[in-house]
This record gives C-alpha cells, sequence and structure tokens, in this order.
C-alpha cells in the first residue's frame, strides 16, 4: 500500500489532502505542531482502515525536524510521496518586517523544506516517489506587502527544479504545486475552492484528471490536485 507524508496535516489545504489520500486507499505519516490536533484527525480518519502515523513537530525549530521525521520513519512506513504544505506568511512593508520574523518565516516556507527532504528523500531512492512542494502564484509575482511571502515562494520554486535534477538518477521527481487563495482556520473537510481570479491564481491544466481507479474527475479542490498530481509523477516513472 503507498504512503504519503504530509506537512502541516492538521488543518487546512494538509488535512483536506489527508482525507483525500486516506479514502483513495493511501496510508498516511502526517506532522504538524498540535499532537492534539493530529490525534483527533487521526480519529476522524480511522474509518477509512488505512493505517495512520502521526507525530508533532514543530519546523519552525530545526533541531526538532531530523529527529521528529527519524521516529515517524522508524514505525514501518516509507513515504511514496513527500507534501511539504506547511507554510505561513507576513503582510506589511517588506523594509519594515522585523528580522526574528523574516528568519522565522524563512525557516518554515524554506529552510524546513529543505530539512524535510533532506530527512525524507534517502529513505525513497531504492522506490522511487514523488515530492510535491506546495507553492502560490506569488513566486512568478510582486505583490506590496506580500514581499517576504513573493521571496520565498520564488527560492522554494528553484530548490524544487535543482532537487529533481539532482535526484533524477534516483527515481525521484519533485515539483511546484500552484493553488488559488483560501480563507484560514479549520472550516469542515473540504471547503478549499478557488476564491481570487482563476488566471491568476491556479494552474487550471492539472485540474482534469484520470484518477488511479480509472475515474475521470474534475474536482477542483486543493487536495485533489495534490492527489492526482502524485499519481501522475507517479505513472511516469513507473
Amino acid at each position: 500500500m503507498p504512503s504519503v507524508l504530509i506537512t502541516g496535516a492538521s488543518r487546512g489545504i494538509g488535512r483536506s489532502a489527508a482525507f483525500a489520500f486516506a479514502e483513495a486507499g493511501w496510508d498516511l505519516i502526517l506532522l504538524s505542531r498540535s499532537e492534539a490536533s493530529l490525534q483527533s484527525l487521526a480519529t476522524e480518519l480511522a474509518s477509512t482502515g488505512q493505517r495512520i502515523v502521526y507525530g508533532a513537530v514543530d519546523l519552525t525549530k530545526p533541531e526538532e525536524i531530523a529527529p521528529g521525521v527519524a521516529t515517524l520513519l522508524s514505525q514501518g512506513l516509507t513515504p511514496s510521496v513527500l507534501i511539504n504544505n506547511a507554510g505561513a506568511a507576513w503582510t506589511g512593508g517588506l523594509l519594515e518586517m522585523p528580522l526574528d520574523r523574516w528568519n522565522w518565516l524563512m525557516q518554515l516556507n524554506l529552510t524546513s523544506v529543505f530539512q524535510m527532504c533532506a530527512a525524507v528523500v534517502p529513505a525513497m531512492r531504492t522506490a522511487g516517489g514523488l515530492v510535491i512542494n506546495i507553492s502560490s502564484h506569488a513566486a512568478r509575482n510582486a505583490f506590496p506587502n506580500w514581499g517576504d511571502y513573493c521571496t520565498v515562494k520564488a527560492a522554494l520554486a528553484s530548490f524544487t527544479r535543482c532537487l529533481a535534477e539532482e535526484e533524477r538518477a534516483h527515481g525521484i521527481r519533485a515539483c511546484t504545486l500552484t493553488l488559488g487563495g483560501w480563507q484560514p482556520g479549520n472550516p469542515p473537510r473540504h471547503p478549499y475552492r478557488r476564491q481570487w481570479s482563476v488566471g491568476g491564481c491556479c494552474r487550471w491544466n492539472s485540474c482534469c484528471a484520470r484518477h488511479h481507479l480509472g475515474r475521470q474527475s474534475r474536482d477542483r479542490s486543493l487536495e485533489s490536485r495534490c492527489q492526482w498530481r502524485s499519481y501522475q509523477e507517479l505513472e511516469r516513472g513507473s
């Protein structure tokens, strides 16, 4: 049974992706800051019958990442897909941003992705796999008062391209997934739909896809795009 590791899994895009993968027959390795939230999510997911491994790791604390991931992987699941979803933004003038906040966001949005890949990808090399780094149209645009987010997402795109080139020989693919806007919080399971302009936010050519059961889907939810991209890339590598 394939397994997927999702960061930022307790709410938002990560939570919805966890349901989508579990309902499609994937085992789950879930990571977020809150142990209680992960336990609650695992309880909700129990009805899917899939194996669920989870652990609390604060990705803003670099010293927690390698040992936290090692503990998760020691429980017997090796992911076929790694989804680096956790992230945050700060709004305000770029040059007025406090240095400690800049460093905090760079750690969460970029450096932790490097650390997650360093901890997980070597274990994926035997069978191959896919890394999905959740991105944004901010990677290719400049928005006033969103300078840190634009900067870090552009850097993430470059990191992902380099990772893809270096890991190609090991059967590892890497891609970014550009999603539309969503409202933060923890509303019902599948609430995330586009809220900004389609042209500005999303690459809809990634939305209409064949699921692993051979069904045609035009579900434009964010979690479905994660799932579809996983099957698309893994099938290319098979």
